[in-house]
């Protein structure tokens, strides 16, 4: 059940952010800024509440790869 409603809700930023591509292009072509406005809107929510549930798998990698960096820096700085 949960995998099925992070499945919705990743479908549903991925539609979110389809829009404010369509409307951010159009607003560029038509010279119509309030498109441009809104998909800025829409982009700053879905990256503010959409970041986690779109970029889950790549954000648990880099978790992983910045602790091991880390680990590295640290047991080089010991050996001095």
């Amino acid at each position: 059940m949960k995998r099925k409603v992070s499945s919705l809700k990743k479908t549903t930023y991925l539609i979110l952010l389809f829009v404010a591509l369509i409307l951010f292009l159009g607003g560029l072509n038509n010279g119509n800024y309030m498109n441009n406005l809104i998909a800025i809107l829409i982009g700053f929510i879905v990256y503010s509440k959409g970041n986690k549930i779109l970029f889950e798998d790549y954000n648990q990698r880099k978790q992983k790869k910045t602790a091991e960096a880390k680990a590295f820096r640290e047991s080089l700085r010991n050996k001095k």
